[in-house]
C-alpha cells in the first residue's frame, strides 16, 4: 500500500503529494517542554516534520510582511518569554506581544509541515529514568507505525538544539532504533535561525495549553493573551491541529 502523503502533509495537493515521493531528505525538529525529573507534573516533547523540498520563502516573506506592517519587532519566537515578558520581549508590553503571537500562529498554519507531540504524565512517569525510556518507546513506536513513509528518504536530519540530555539520548536512540543508523543525521542548530524550531516551540505550547485547559488549570496568563477555552479552542487549537500527523 502506498503512504498517505496527506497525513504527512494535510494541506498538500495532489501534484505537490507526487512531487514529495520522489523527495531524499526528511527535516524533524525536536521541543521539548517541563521539567525531567518530573517536579512540574507534566513533560512534553513536539517532533515537527518537513520535507526538505517543500519552499518555506513565501510563508516566511508573508509572516515578514505581516509584522511589519503592523509595526511589530521580528524576533525569534518563544512562547514562555513571550507570554511573561521575558528575554528578548522584556522591553514590549502585552499590548505589542499579543499581536506577534497571533502573528506567529497565522504564519505557523500556513507552512508545509507536521507535526506530532507526546506528552507524559507524572502519574505514570514518575521520574527522569523512567522518563527517558517512555520517550524512547512512544517515538520508537510512532516511526515503526510509519516506516513506509520514513523509508521514502535516504536521510533523515533531526533538528535539537540540545536543552534537555533526556530528549536528547532518547530521541537518537528512538531514530537509531527504527531507522538505519546511516540514515539519520544529528544536527545542532543555533535556536533563533531556525523558523522551524519556532515553530515547534509555538506547537508543543498550544499542546501544554490544550492539556492545561482541558483540566481547568489555565493560567490568568493564558486567559489574557489565548482567550478563555472556548475562545482558545476557535482561534489556536482548531488551526494547529490541523497540521498534527494522524
Amino acid at each position: 500500500m502506498a503512504p498517505d502523503w496527506r497525513g504527512l502533509y494535510p494541506a498538500a495537493s495532489v501534484s505537490a503529494e507526487r512531487r514529495v515521493v520522489s523527495s531524499r531528505r526528511l527535516n524533524c525538529f525536536v521541543d521539548e517542554m517541563g521539567n525531567a525529573d518530573m517536579s512540574a507534573g507534566l513533560y512534553l516533547v513536539t517532533l515537527v516534520f518537513h520535507d526538505h523540498n517543500r519552499m518555506l520563502d513565501s510563508p516566511i516573506a508573508d509572516y515578514k510582511e505581516r509584522i511589519s506592517a503592523g509595526g511589530l519587532p521580528d524576533i525569534p519566537f518563544h512562547m514562555v518569554d513571550l507570554l511573561h515578558g521575558k528575554e528578548g520581549y522584556a522591553s514590549f508590553e502585552p499590548v505589542i506581544r499579543k499581536p506577534l503571537l497571533y502573528a506567529f500562529a497565522t504564519f505557523v498554519r500556513t507552512l508545509p509541515i507536521s507535526y506530532v507531540t507526546f506528552s507524559f504524565d507524572a502519574k505514570q512517569v514518575k521520574n527522569q529514568v523512567e522518563l527517558e525510556a517512555a520517550i524512547h518507546r512512544e517515538v520508537s513506536s510512532f516511526l515503526f507505525d510509519r516506516l513506509d513513509i520514513f523509508q521514502q528518504y535516504n536521510e533523515v536530519v533531526v533538528y535539537y538544539d540540545g536543552g534537555s540530555p533526556v530528549v536528547g539520548r532518547s530521541v537518537r536512540a528512538a531514530f537509531d532504533f527504527s531507522l538505519a543508523r546511516n540514515v539519520t543525521n544529528y544536527r545542532l542548530l543555533v535556536y533563533s535561525e531556525r523558523r522551524l524550531m519556532q515553530a515547534a516551540d509555538y506547537l508543543n505550547s498550544i499542546e501544554l495549553a490544550a492539556i492545561r485547559y482541558e483540566r481547568g488549570e489555565q493560567s490568568k496568563t493564558y486567559e489574557r493573551f489565548l482567550g478563555d477555552a472556548g475562545k482558545f479552542k476557535r482561534n489556536l487549537l482548531k488551526s494547529a491541529r490541523r497540521l498534527r500527523w494522524s
